[in-house]
């Protein structure tokens, strides 16, 4: 037997007062017994004994009584970490020269620790929050074209940042490189996909080494911005980590309008009666913007006022606004005054597919958001009024300052306003009406 055996109680004749053995093998394997008259002291015996078995370079034997002790106990200790007293001594010190320019204490940080992942372990998972998000804002009624843009930037946001990781670890400096580093997207054809039913092949999304614009890169993050809004609002983080990441400045550029010869083509390329000629109309003269076209219903167009009612529910700013046709906007209008008794929507369904196509199929070279921005250049062209042009664009006076002020002559603005369907002259309203009754 090697080793040292487990104290026993014993009730020797001649050993009244010796009423605990222990038994063992000494370090020429001879077979020996020792007698102790208190348990305590069998049991320190017993187990510095195995020690200095499994241990033999540990000098413990030539150790104090009380140091003795005191490593048996330190060893106890440790064993369900499964480390030794000298590695669990290194670890400590480390620990304490790590914390002493701090002047924290090795238990404070423990407890700092406890609570961090406490927190961490009832955060929301990120994905988890980004479809209670997106909930949210389906719930808000909020137009297709913004929760979708909402959901394209957030969800390539989730597959760099992790979908199971707590949105509480957010790191405003490595969302801030990693928008800094957005590369744009190429759309390349996939041979060993197979054909279409139109005969083209499929096309793959594959990421460049082009950066995007700074504009795009500013969308991203405002894109965060809402949604880490949305997670402290429902208690998910304690603060909002994109409000330390900082906006790209971006070089002012001039907004792209058509001239009137454009527009008077891109219009009679229009079929009359079709709702892509209604909206091409109503955002070049009345500057709707196309998330507001979408919602608008035609019994919220007034041909006798000659106004336009946009609802809060479904501006851009949440407040109502009035906008006023112009003219020439009735005249290209008239021809669908029959549904303005109804609320049907004034575009159909799959809009924007078929706007696609219609673009492509007349070989039209689109200009960014450039039917707003020239209803807005050329409507402060013709009246010359600022607070009448924001009001009626649903701008903040700065912007249109900044942005459209003397980007057209007033001429050409009056040329604009009298853009009309080919061999059509401007009729007022009232004749119209009055045709009618007669």
């Amino acid at each position: 037997m090697k080793g040292y055996s487990k104290p026993i109680k014993v009730n020797y004749k001649g050993f009244e007062n010796y009423n605990w053995l222990v038994r063992y093998t000494d370090s020429s394997g001879k077979r020996r017994r020792k007698f102790f008259e208190k348990e305590k002291d069998a049991q320190l015996f017993y187990e510095l004994g195995n020690i200095q078995t499994a241990n033999a370079g540990i000098a413990v034997a030539g150790l104090p009584e009380e140091d003795k002790r005191a490593y048996i106990d330190a060893q106890k200790l440790l064993e369900p970490f499964g480390i030794s007293v000298l590695d669990a001594i290194r670890e400590y010190v480390e620990a304490r020269e790590r914390l002493t320019p701090y002047q924290k204490k090795i238990l404070d940080s423990v407890k700092l620790t406890e609570k961090y992942c406490e927190a961490v372990q009832d955060s929301k998972k990120c994905f988890d929050a980004y479809g209670e998000y997106l909930d949210s804002l389906r719930a808000q009624n909020l137009s297709p074209r913004h929760i979708n843009s909402q959901e394209s930037r957030l969800s390539r946001f989730m597959r760099f940042f992790g979908e199971s990781t707590p949105v509480m670890l957010a790191d405003p400096k490595k969302i801030e490189k990693w928008i800094l580093g957005l590369n744009t997207y190429a759309y390349k054809e996939d041979k060993r996909a197979g054909t279409r039913r139109n005969g083209e092949f499929k096309k793959a999304r594959q990421e460049t080494k082009a950066l995007t614009s700074v504009k795009t890169r500013n969308n991203y993050r405002t894109a965060l911005l809402a949604f880490f809004s949305f997670c402290k609002r429902k208690g998910y983080v304690k603060e909002n980590p994109i409000e330390r990441v900082q906006v790209i400045k971006e070089t002012p550029k001039e907004p792209e309008i058509f001239t009137v010869s454009e527009l008077r083509n891109i219009l009679n390329y229009t079929e009359a009666g079709s709702d892509i000629r209604a909206y091409i109309a109503i955002a070049a003269f009345a500057g709707l913007r196309l998330s507001e076209a979408m919602r608008l219903t035609w019994n919220k167009i007034d041909f006798e006022d000659k106004t336009i009612k946009l609802d809060g529910a479904i501006t851009k700013t949440s407040r109502r606004r009035i906008v006023k046709m112009t003219d020439n906007l009735t005249q290209w209008l008239l021809p669908y005054s029959l549904k303005t008794s109804t609320k049907e929507n004034v575009l159909s369904s799959n809009f924007e597919e078929r706007f696609k196509h219609f673009k492509k199929n007349n070989g039209i070279i689109w200009k960014h958001n450039a039917l707003r921005h020239s209803s807005a250049s050329y409507y402060l062209a013709l009246i010359g009024d600022e607070y009448k042009t924001a009001e009626q664009m649903g701008h903040s006076v700065q912007v249109l300052k900044t942005n459209y002020k003397g980007l057209v002559k007033e001429k050409d603005a009056r040329e604009y306003f009298n853009i009309l369907p080919d061999n059509m002259k401007i009729t007022p309203f009232s004749e119209i009406l009055k045709a009618r009754i007669a």
